[in-house]
């Protein structure tokens, strides 16, 4: 159903005209923020090439995905029998992914699809609880569901099946985190069984042609693949050597081509999970800083951007999460106002046409693609 516009709050009235104003009057920063209407407590997940997002938000009873598509927020309700969900991937042609449950005392949850205004549960594996996570134009879907009440398993749901695509020999789990154009999927699998001596372990991985290849690591003894673009660039995190306790310093990277690149932190950042990359090989996330979780926006020239800092101050918002950016430079994400007592949905909009270029205000030509890529 669609969201009916209520009543802005003062404070969110003057965030949003602040906004309006900036992007007119400061042309040296890179972004403006572009709340969404999804209300307090809100969040921005995944973004398609047009601009719209899908997130969740909170209507009152339970969390519910939505859809935000050419101004229009579409509250995408639940699975029957159920009354929350949440969205957590979308493609070009706005079908939305994610999973359906009860509250407030959970259930288990159920992979959906929402397309053409309807919900559909795309089941699981031997019955046990699901959740999709990506999916590409072509309508392929990934995700990871518990097999025999025990571990999950990544899987790929294709032409109305799901398919078990495994984990790394010896492992008892994994999940899938993205598909991109050329059906190559990424995600993370165990290292040797969760009862073995290696249980802790995982590794981020590729699945692609029916193969499993293990990414690797920084160094450390984990790593988690979290998105993946069509040139099969991988986004992901990993710990460092001699670093993988309870408050690892984890760093970003991306996987090009077998080998893994650190994308270095923020100033004064650390712990950096990078959750969206696009076909530029621009990456956004989330990062550590002062003890409170902020958003990055890392470009094709090897820098690392506190995205609140690309936003005038004068819209009045700290960006405090990064999940998906587009080709065009939009982000989804999630931003709160200065006191930190409102937080919302948001897409961040660049100032400028083309691509910023790691500059406050410079915009930059695409990066040419690999031959091959």
């Amino acid at each position: 159903m669609r969201i009916t516009p209520r009543a802005v709050p003062a404070s969110l009235l003057t965030l949003t005209l602040a906004a309006a104003s900036a992007a007119q009057a400061s042309p040296g920063y890179v972004y403006t923020v572009v709340p969404l209407g999804a209300g307090n407590g809100s969040n921005g997940r995944a973004i398609n090439a047009a601009g719209a997002v899908a997130g969740s938000l909170i209507p009152g009873v339970g969390n519910h995905g939505f859809l935000y598509s050419n101004g229009v927020l579409t509250d995408l309700g639940s699975l029957p029998a159920e009354n929350a969900s949440i969205a957590l991937g979308l493609n070009n042609k706005t079908e939305v992914v994610g999973a359906s449950y009860t509250e407030p005392i959970p259930t288990t949850r159920h992979a959906f699809v929402y397309s053409g205004g309807t919900m559909r549960d795309i089941g699981s594996l031997a019955g046990g609880a699901s959740t999709a996570n990506g999916i590409n134009d072509a309508g392929a879907i990934v995700g990871q569901s518990v097999l025999n009440d025990q571990f999950p398993f990544a899987f790929l749901y294709k032409d109305g099946a799901m398919q078990n695509l495994g984990c790394l020999p010896g492992s008892d789990r994994s999940s899938a985190q993205g598909i991109n154009s050329r059906s190559q999927v990424v995600g993370t699998s165990g290292v040797g069984p969760a009862q073995g001596p290696n249980g802790n372990q995982a590794h981020a991985v590729l699945w692609m042609d029916g193969l499993i290849t293990d990414l690797g690591t920084l160094g450390g003894l984990n790593s988690y693949g979290t998105a993946i673009n069509d040139r099969g660039q991988v986004a992901g995190y990993s710990s460092l050597a001699g670093d993988d306790g309870p408050e690892a310093d984890y760093r970003g990277f991306i996987w090009s081509k077998g080998k893994m690149r650190e994308l270095g932190t923020p100033p004064n950042g650390r712990q950096v999970q990078p959750n969206g990359i696009n076909n530029h090989a621009d990456v956004v996330g989330i990062y550590q800083k002062g003890g409170a979780q902020r958003a990055f926006l890392y470009g094709v020239r090897g820098r690392m951007h506190d995205l609140t800092a690309l936003v005038d101050p004068a819209e009045g918002w700290v960006i405090t999460a990064a999940y998906g950016i587009n080709d065009g430079g939009q982000i989804a994400g999630e931003a709160c106002n200065a006191s930190m007592s409102f937080c919302t949905a948001v897409r961040l909009d660049p100032l400028q046409q083309g691509r910023w270029d790691d500059t406050m205000g410079g915009m930059a030509q695409s990066e040419p693609m690999d031959e091959g890529e």
